[in-house]
C-alpha cells in the first residue's frame, strides 16, 4: 500500500512539475509580451513625436523666414499687397502641410495673404491667439484645436474644404514692439494621412494631442474624433503633469479594449503624441506561444496520467502476485508444520504405542515356551503346533514393534554427526555379518575406496547395513556379488548395487513404504517387517539427501543415495571410469 502511495505520488508530482513549469513559462511569456509592447508602442511615439517635430519646424521656418520678409516689406516705399503675396506663396507653394501663409499689423487686419494679390479685408483682432501674441502669452508658436471653417469664415487664410487647424506667432520689432502676427492654416487631415501610410498594416492607433488635451491628428478614424477633448483622461491628469514621456495601461473610450498606452510630447510644440496597442494584439504572440505549450504540456500530463497509471497497475499485479505468494508460502509452511506436528504425534504414538505392547507381547511368548516345556507330554501334535505358532507370531510381532520403534526413533533424535571413515563403516558391516555372508556364498567389493565424511556414523552403518543385508537376502544366484562406490559432484552420491532378482518398476516406489513386503511371509526368501528400506530413506532425509533405485527383474538392483550437500573431508584416489561403468563390471566380477 505504501507503494502505491509512492507511485502515485511521483506521479501527481511530476505532473504537478509539469503544470507548475507551464504555469511559470505562461507567467514569464506574458510579462515579455506586456515588455515588448511596451517598448514597441514607446519606439513609435518616439518616431512619430519627431515626424511631428520635424513637420511643425519646417512650418515654423517658414514663419521665421515670412517675419524677416514682413520687416523688408514695411521698409520697402514700394511696398503692396501683391509683392507680399508673391513673398509667401513662395513659401506655402514648399509644403503640403502649410496650406496658407498671411500676416497681420499690430490692429489685426490682414495685409499680406498667400490666397491672392487682394486679400479681403479681414480683421482677426477679436481672435484668441492674437490676443495672446499682443499680450506676449504666447510668444512660441500657437497651434489651435482642427475645425471645419465656415463659407467665408476664413477668407484671407482660406482652406482647402477639409479639417484646418490656425497656427501662427508673434511679430515684433528689435525693440520688442508689438507689429501683428504671421499665421498659416495646416492640414490635420494631411498628418493624419501620413500616419495612415506608416501605420495601415500595424496593429496601433496614433494620436497627436494638443497639450490641452484635444485631438489634432489621428489614425485611425480622425474624422470622428478631430477636435474632441481629452483632458479629463489620466494621461492628462495624472501622467503628463509628472513626466513628459511614459507607458500607461488603460481602457479606449472609443472601442473599450484594454490597451497599452506610450506617450511623448513634441520637443519645442504644444503637442502630444500617443501611441496606443490593443492588449489582446500585445498579446497574441503569448496566446500564440501558450497554445503550442499548453497542447504539449495537456500531453504531457495525460501522459504522466497513464504512466502513473500503468506503473500502479504493474505495482498493484506484482503485489498482488506477491501476496498470494505470500498467502501460498504461508499455507505451505502451515501445512508443512502440521504434516511434521502429525508426524511428530504420529512417531510420538508409534513410539509409546510400540514400547507399550513389547511386554504383553514378551509374556505371550515367554507364557507359551512355558506350556510347551511344562506340558509338552500332555500336548498331542496338534496342540504342540499351535503353541509353536503362537510363539512365531508372537516373535514376529515383536520384531514389527521393535522395527517401527527404530522407525521412530529416527525421526525422534537428533543425529550424532562426526567424522566418520566409511571404508571403516562398510568393514564393520561384512564383518558383522560374516556368518550370514559367508553362509550364502555372498561378496562385497568396495570398487572405489569410500571418502570419509561428517555424517551420523550410526545411522549412515545402518544404511549400508541393510541394503548389504537386502542384496544378499533376495538372491538366488550361487556367487552373490555386492558392490559398493561413489562419485563426487554438488551432492556426492553413494551406490550399493548387487546382482539378486531385481523389483519390477511398479514396484519401485512402493518398497520404500513402511511394512511394505514385495513378498510373503512364507516365502523363500525369508521372514521380514517390510521396515528396512523406510529407514533407510528417513534416515538419509534427516541428513538431507535422498534415495532412488536401478533395477531390472532377473539382473540385480542399484541403489543410489546421497547425504546431502556435505563434502567428503578427504577424497582417495579416483578410478578411471565413472559409476556407471564401475558397478555392472563389480557385480558380474
Amino acid at each position: 500500500m505504501n507503494e502505491h502511495k509512492t507511485i502515485v505520488g511521483v506521479g501527481a508530482f511530476f505532473i504537478a512539475g509539469v503544470i507548475a513549469a507551464f504555469g511559470v513559462d505562461a507567467y514569464n511569456s506574458h510579462r515579455e509580451s506586456i515588455a515588448d509592447a511596451e517598448r514597441e508602442t514607446r519606439s513609435v511615439a518616439a518616431l512619430v513625436s519627431e515626424q511631428v517635430r520635424h513637420m511643425f519646424e519646417a512650418a515654423n521656418g517658414t514663419f521665421r523666414a515670412a517675419m524677416l520678409l514682413n520687416t523688408e516689406w514695411r521698409e520697402d516705399a514700394q511696398r503692396s499687397a501683391a509683392s507680399g503675396y508673391r513673398l509667401v506663396k513662395a513659401f506655402e507653394l514648399g509644403s503640403e502641410f502649410l496650406i496658407r501663409v498671411a500676416w497681420t499689423d499690430d490692429n489685426g487686419d490682414i495685409v499680406v495673404s498667400s490666397e491672392g494679390p487682394k486679400p479681403a479685408r479681414l480683421n482677426i483682432a477679436n481672435r484668441p491667439f492674437f490676443y495672446r501674441h499682443m499680450d506676449r502669452v504666447a510668444t512660441d508658436m500657437f497651434v489651435s484645436a482642427p475645425f471645419l471653417p465656415r463659407a467665408n469664415e476664413f477668407q484671407g487664410v482660406g482652406s482647402d474644404g477639409g479639417w484646418i487647424a490656425t497656427i501662427s506667432r508673434r511679430i515684433e520689432t528689435p525693440n520688442d514692439e508689438f507689429r501683428g502676427v504671421v499665421l498659416g492654416a495646416v492640414s490635420p487631415s494631411y498628418l493624419s494621412r501620413t500616419l495612415e501610410r506608416h501605420f495601415t498594416a500595424s496593429k496601433v492607433s496614433v494620436s497627436v494631442y494638443l497639450s490641452d488635451g484635444r485631438y489634432f491628428a489621428r489614425h485611425p478614424d480622425f474624422e470622428k474624433h478631430a477636435g474632441q477633448d481629452r483632458s479629463k483622461s489620466a494621461l492628462f491628469r495624472e501622467h503628463l503633469p509628472n513626466a513628459p514621456q511614459g507607458t500607461l495601461h488603460d481602457r479606449s473610450r472609443s472601442t473599450g479594449q484594454e490597451r497599452i498606452r506610450s506617450y511623448q510630447t513634441v520637443d519645442g510644440y504644444p503637442l502630444v503624441v500617443s501611441i496606443g496597442m490593443p492588449r489582446s494584439a500585445a498579446l497574441a504572440p503569448w496566446f500564440n506561444r501558450i497554445r503550442v505549450t499548453g497542447i504539449f504540456t495537456l500531453l504531457a500530463v495525460l501522459g504522466g496520467i497513464v504512466a502513473t497509471w500503468f506503473i500502479w497497475r504493474q505495482s498493484a499485479r506484482v503485489h498482488r502476485q506477491e501476496r498470494i505468494a505470500q498467502e501460498a508460502r504461508r499455507a505451505a509452511e502451515q501445512a508443512a508444520a502440521d504434516l511434521e506436528r502429525s508426524n511428530r504425534e504420529l512417531d510420538d504414538f508409534a513410539y509409546v504405542a510400540s514400547h507399550d505392547l513389547k511386554a504383553p507381547l514378551r509374556g505371550i511368548h515367554n507364557y507359551a515356551n512355558f506350556l510347551q516345556e511344562d506340558y509338552a507330554e500332555k500336548l498331542d501334535d496338534d496342540g504342540k503346533a499351535k503353541l509353536q505358532t503362537l510363539g512365531k507370531l508372537a516373535k514376529r510381532m515383536e520384531d514389527i514393534i521393535n522395527d517401527l520403534l527404530t522407525f521412530s526413533r529416527v525421526g525422534r533424535t537428533e543425529l550424532s554427526f562426526a567424522d566418520t571413515d566409511l571404508n571403516a563403516v562398510v568393514a564393520d558391516v561384512v564383518e558383522a555379518n560374516r556368518v550370514f555372508l559367508d553362509e550364502a556364498g555372498a561378496k562385497v567389493d568396495v570398487v572405489r575406496p569410500l571418502p570419509h565424511l561428517h555424517c551420523d556414523q550410526v545411522r549412515v552403518r545402518a544404511v549400508f547395513h541393510n541394503l548389504i543385508v537386502n542384496g544378499v537376502k533376495y538372491n538366488d544366484n550361487a556367487e552373490k556379488r555386492i558392490a559398493i562406490t561413489w562419485q563426487e559432484g554438488d551432492e556426492p552420491v553413494y551406490s550399493v548395487a548387487d546382482n539378486g532378482i531385481g523389483i519390477a518398476e511398479k514396484h519401485q516406489e512402493r518398497v520404500f513404504g513402511i511394512f511394505k513386503r514385495l513378498h510373503g511371509a512364507d516365502s523363500k526368501y525369508g521372514v521380514g517387517t517390510g521396515a528396512g528400506l523406510a529407514i533407510v530413506k528417513k534416515t538419509i532425509e534427516r541428513h538431507g539427501g535422498r534415495i532412488w533405485l536401478e533395477s531390472e527383474v532377473g539382473r540385480g538392483t542399484t541403489f543410489h543415495f546421497t547425504l546431502g550437500k556435505a563434502q567428503p573431508l578427504s577424497v582417495p584416489g579416483s578410478p578411471a571410469k565413472s559409476v556407471e561403468e564401475q558397478l555392472p563390471l563389480a557385480v558380474a566380477a
